[in-house]
């Protein structure tokens, strides 16, 4: 409206009056500045016939003095036409004020209408031009918006007073288009917008449509490494402008002549009154990087991520799932050290007059959505169903976030303090998960179930929870201590006294322990009940014993885990060959009891007794294994020295009852002291192969 009440101002001022013209011409449009000019002359014709008729009055002073009481009605009558000279001449003063505003502010209008022509075309194509009319264009509004009042008042003063002109010296069309012209100026408004027809703001959002198009075009997708460099240098002139890298081409720029050009809109933009313009700005470049930065995410292989639920990530196998562990810590120390590092500098580069709180805002903004998805999946994993096989996965992501933890602190401040509390809730989270599956781990051993395969092997527990133990004491000894700390530190007045880790270590030893003497019992046969539990305590004891395990366990516990071996031994030998000796019994077999005829029925008996129980004892025992090959030996030379001498001497001396021409086998002695000697020595290999590998072997180390 400011624009077109200036052009119908400025017609009414330039239009050319035409009186008495003949031809039936109709009366043409005069502008105001043209009806001030002729009222203007018109009342300095009056003030000089008011000067004229002022000396005249001063001539006749004397002799009106002497004659005022003669001619009292002619000095009243003259009074009036002193009034009007006084009038006539402050009304000249008034109509020049209005000319000169009326003529400064049409200056300004015209200004504003030669700039449309530049201001409609696109920025790119003239930039230095383009940003130079909209500081002409804002120069000239700002002269309006201060001065538009003050010429409007002036001109209403100029009609008034020609509208009370009480001597009609006033051209009444003059006055007619005066007023005319005053009503629309009136009309027109008095804000910016309406000052200036909305041209600044169309060539602002001119500005911010090229800003968008700078920052999109000049973006690329930024290249990530799949871990964090080993060898990274840390620029940190000071905190705006922290990044992690080793190489600078790891970090987000805009070539200098851009990020002029980016200066200079948002310098632009953000002088306009309207605050929404660099809100605008913010709001392009952060769904702009933000469409980047998912990219460069995307890059990495990222897809884990959607698992962002427990119920998810209870789905996931525990081989995939460490995997994923993985990635994502790699993954996170990058992203926050490389990745939004970077983003922090380019955005304190881009908006660092704008100041440190848009900058911070503007970073938070763009890093929001992957955060976000990188803290949802620690948040699954810490908050899933707890299990051991998960608790080196939660280790190694409290190591990450405690690596990171500083770059959080940062990257992410000001406003977007959020980020950095969900962080540092997910650490609690990881901390109270690792240390509640830590501590829960007996619990766990105590309700294991599995099938047994009834041949007096170390059990796939046994093997699964020794190398386990060890693998967490070799390799999370520090987290562990860390987080056993922590998470007694919340809880230190409901149980003063912390356990370390060699007292939780020994905890689960003796859980495994008892659930081992438990399920020994599932054993019918009392002899592999010993062989159960011998197998089992000694495959603890001595893995125990060579490794970390061992001073945590301490060698008192050891020693008498031992102890069980050997007696459990001596119970296996005593069970199952107890029956078989005790057919080489010597009762009955003297001479005087019975004679020689009945004492040689009677070794006959017994030595085909024993053959029979001895192949029994060694069928059944043949099925059964003893994996250490120490423990094997020890166990089949126990038997030997218990079997073989016994059987031995017995022949010796009884063998005379015998026929003296048999020889071994014969039908009454089948196997030979040498013989059982061999057959006892190949006890204990079931599922060995011919060349004597064990097919039945514990889990070890690198399979846990």
């Amino acid at each position: 409206m400011g624009l077109e009440s200036a052009r119908a101002f400025q017609m009414a001022l330039q239009s050319r009056s035409s009186y008495g013209g003949g031809g039936g011409a109709t009366w043409p449009i005069k502008t105001e500045l043209e009806c001030l000019l002729a009222a203007r002359q018109k009342l300095h014709k009056a003030v000089e016939k008011t000067q004229e008729l002022g000396t005249q009055i001063n001539g006749w002073e004397n002799r009106l003095r002497m004659l005022r009481q003669r001619h009292a009605p002619l000095e009243r009558a003259l009074a009036p036409l002193q009034l009007q000279a006084d009038a006539t001449g402050g009304m000249s003063s008034r109509i020049e004020r209005a000319m000169t505003a009326a003529t400064s502010l049409l200056k300004m209008f015209n200004v504003m209408h030669g700039l449309e022509m530049i201001l409609s075309k696109e920025p790119q194509e003239d930039f230095d031009g383009y940003l130079a009319a909209v500081m002409q264009l804002e120069e000239a509004r700002d002269y309006l918006k201060h001065k538009y009042t003050a010429g409007v008042r002036c001109l209403e003063e100029a009609v008034k007073h020609l509208e009370l002109d009480a001597s009609s010296n006033t051209d009444s069309h003059h006055l007619h288009h005066l007023q005319q012209s005053l009503v629309s100026l009136q009309a027109g408004g008095t804000t910016c917008s309406e000052l200036d027809g909305g041209l600044l703001d169309m060539a602002l959002r001119q500005l911010e449509g090229e800003f968008k198009r700078l920052v999109g075009e000049h973006g690329v997708v930024m290249w990530l490494p799949a871990i964090m460099p080993s060898e990274e240098t840390t620029t940190a002139a000071d905190d705006s402008s922290y990044t992690t890298t080793t190489d600078k081409d790891l970090q987000p720029s805009f070539a200098p002549d851009v990020m002029q050009k980016l200066h200079a809109i948002l310098e632009r933009v953000a002088a306009d009154s309207n605050n929404h313009r660099h809100r605008a700005c913010l709001q392009m470049y952060q769904e702009t990087r933000s469409s980047l930065i998912r990219l460069s995410l995307q890059a990495l292989q990222v897809q884990y991520l959607r698992n962002s639920t427990p119920e998810l990530v209870d789905r996931v196998e525990s081989e995939e799932l460490q995997n994923m562990i993985g990635f994502w810590m790699q993954h996170l120390e990058v992203a926050v050290k490389v990745l939004y590092a970077g983003e922090r500098r380019l955005a304190c580069q881009v908006f660092k007059d704008l100041g440190q709180p848009v900058w911070a805002e503007c970073v938070g903004k763009v890093a929001h959505a992957g955060m976000i998805a990188f803290l949802q999946f620690g948040e699954a994993v810490a908050c899933s169903e707890r299990a051991p096989e998960k608790l080196c996965g939660l280790l190694d992501m409290f190591d990450a976030m405690e690596k990171c933890a500083k770059s959080i602190l940062r990257v992410f401040d000001g406003e977007m303090d959020g980020i950095r509390s969900r962080y540092r809730e997910l650490q609690k989270q990881v901390v109270y998960g690792a240390s509640k599956t830590f501590q829960e781990i007996a619990r766990w051993i105590e309700v294991q179930n599995y099938p047994l395969a009834f041949d007096g092997g170390v059990t796939q527990l046994s093997s699964y929870v020794v190398n386990y133990l060890k693998y967490l004491v070799q390799e999370y000894s520090s987290p562990i201590n860390k987080v056993l700390r922590i998470e007694h530190s919340w809880r230190s007045e409901e149980q003063p006294q912390e356990m370390d880790l060699s007292m939780w270590i020994l905890q689960f030893m003796q859980a495994l322990e008892q659930q081992v003497e438990s399920r020994s019992k599932e054993h019918s046969n009392t002899a592999l009940r010993h062989i159960f539990m011998m197998n089992n305590l000694y495959y603890i004891c001595n893995r125990a014993k060579t490794s970390e395990l061992g001073p945590l366990l301490g060698e008192y516990w050891l020693s008498n885990l031992s102890q069980k071996v050997e007696k459990h031994a001596l119970r296996f030998q005593k069970e199952a060959w107890k029956p078989v000796l005790v057919h080489l019994s010597r009762d009955g077999l003297s001479l005087s009891s019975g004679g020689r005829s009945a004492a040689r029925e009677l070794v006959r008996q017994r030595l085909r007794s024993f053959a029979a129980s001895f192949e029994e004892a060694c069928l059944t025992q043949s099925k059964w294994i003893i994996a250490e090959e120490d423990l094997r030996v020890g166990a089949q030379v126990s038997v030997v020295q218990a079997v073989v001498p016994a059987y031995r001497s017995y022949l010796q001396n009884f063998g005379s009852f015998l026929d003296s021409q048999s020889s071994f086998p014969n039908k009454y002695v089948k196997y030979s002291p040498e013989m059982v000697e061999k057959m006892l020595g190949e006890l204990f290999m079931a599922g060995r192969s011919n060349n004597g590998s064990n097919r039945h072997t514990p889990i070890e180390d690198h399979q846990v």
